[in-house]
């Protein structure tokens, strides 16, 4: 997720609030209601060290291809139907996905290749209730390995969200999330390919405000709160402890947002096609320990306040072309006086291009700021992405995807340069039933000795509806 995106939906998913499993450090959700006939405007603003969330996408996400979502070329048809019963809708799902990875972990010399097999059972389950709108989403994971028994992993999460509509102007947005889950080894912090098993973590967030709708201006003003814990390890190499506890921490953010609507010339039915937004986002970040040194919790103190400017603009163009092009900083102010203060450049890009009615060129460029024990004061995530999104036939879906990220580690001499380049098939038989077949390749080139490696990714998986 990159540190702002602004989206376009249907208004008949208006009255759901988003929610990201793969967000940064700190993404919340921002509704700005348009009110149209035909679309409803919602701001998506992630910050990466401030205010609210989690954690940085590089630490809990496989690097590996962003594939698109298919689900808005799959005819009304073929989507799934929610259950209804007394007021609440109800949309239970289970995904059986077999996988094979060449290099389970991420070894630059010692390649280990394994099979895998992943249950996962879900259900959202949603209610509306007069000026208000609910939704609760439950799901786990479970995957078990055909020989490294040591990277079987269960992972849990538990998502609340809530809308109250108090009129046409003023919009009150909650929502609530648990995650129990695991560190992915690919992740260019810390020794977490050394590690016996894959570390855990949990976590927490929280976030309200309000949200105002004038005739062109929207206006917001959300805060937010979280915590994150992690579990310490053991190297399997010679039985030190991997150590990540002292990165626990609490995050308290205040986020003002504002987007204004400019005029659209001969428009008849009054839906812009251009805005202008900006974001100004301040955050608290305080750690339960000093940084790990010399077998103690005695290093220096990670706390920092932190603010994060974002300006940018929206358009769309007949459908043609949508892009959400932005530009700002990112500044960490440290409380120990050892450390120095950061401040480094934001950048958003995200650009849609319809080739043919059934072909789409998709261009992402993000910043973001992740969080490393061993690195005090983060490292600076690059992250640039294209992908083509092709509708082979009505129920049968194509995507290719290209990726380069670069990790810039701050205080050390370290660079990571990770490519990456993916292929994804997606089946629709019925409204109950559908299909997944990936393939991906990625490999990391980096300036320390023994980070490089490269991995192989195949997966296919199976999805049932009730």
């Amino acid at each position: 997720m990159r540190t702002a995106e602004i989206l376009f939906l249907p208004l008949e998913k208006c009255h759901k609030l988003v929610t990201c499993s793969n967000c940064t450090a700190s993404t919340y959700i921002i509704i700005m209601f348009q009110y149209c006939r035909q679309l409803c405007f919602i701001t998506v603003l992630g910050l990466s060290f401030g205010g609210g969330g989690q954690i940085a996408w590089a630490q809990v996400q496989e690097n590996k291809p962003p594939f698109v979502d298919h689900n808005s070329r799959v005819p009304q048809d073929l989507q799934s139907k929610p259950l209804s019963y007394k007021g609440f809708k109800y949309l239970p799902q289970l995904t059986l996905t077999g996988k094979y990875d060449s290099n389970i972990f991420i070894s630059s010399q010692d390649e280990i290749g394994d099979y895998s097999l992943a249950t996962t059972p879900e259900i959202t389950i949603a209610k509306e209730y007069g000026r208000f709108a609910s939704s609760l989403n439950l799901k786990t994971n479970i995957e078990r390995f055909a020989s490294e028994s040591s990277e079987n992993k269960n992972t849990y999460s538990a998502e609340f969200e809530s809308d109250f509509y108090a009129n046409s102007r003023w919009t009150i947005p909650f929502n609530a999330a648990y995650y129990d889950s695991v560190l992915d080894r690919s992740s260019p912090i810390g020794n977490l390919s050394t590690s016996e098993k894959p570390l855990e973590f949990s976590s927490w967030n929280a976030n309200t405000g309000i949200i105002r709708k004038f005739n062109r201006l929207s206006l917001s003003l959300i805060g937010s709160y979280s915590e994150i814990t992690y579990k310490d390890g053991i190297s399997v190499q010679n039985g030190t402890p991997v150590v990540l506890s002292d990165n626990d921490r609490s995050t308290m953010g205040l986020n003002l947002g504002l987007v204004y609507e400019l005029p659209r010339e001969g428009s008849s039915d009054g839906v812009p096609e251009h805005y202008l937004f900006a974001n100004v986002i301040g955050g608290r970040q305080d750690f339960k320990r000093l940084s790990y040194s010399n077998g103690a919790f005695s290093g220096v103190d990670k706390s920092r306040d932190t603010l994060s400017v974002l300006v940018g603009f929206k358009t769309g163009y007949k459908g043609i072309l949508n892009a959400q092009l932005g530009a700002g900083i990112l500044n960490q102010y440290f409380e120990d006086p050892t450390l120095d203060d950061t401040s480094t450049y934001d950048l958003l890009a995200n650009i849609d291009f319809a080739l043919t009615k059934k072909a789409t060129l998709n261009f992402l460029a993000g910043r973001d700021i992740s969080q490393d024990n061993d690195i005090v004061q983060g490292i600076v995530l690059t992250d640039y992405n294209l992908g083509l999104d092709y509708e082979i036939k009505h129920n049968l879906y194509s995507s290719l995807s290209l990726g380069y990220t670069t990790s810039e580690f701050d205080t050390i001499d370290r660079e990571d340069e990770d490519y990456s380049a993916g292929l994804e098939l997606y089946y629709v038989l019925n409204p109950k039933f559908s299909a997944k077949a990936s393939a991906s390749h990625v490999f990391r080139d980096s300036t320390q000795d023994l980070r490089d490696y490269k991995r192989n990714i195949f997966m296919l998986s199976l999805t049932g509806r009730l």
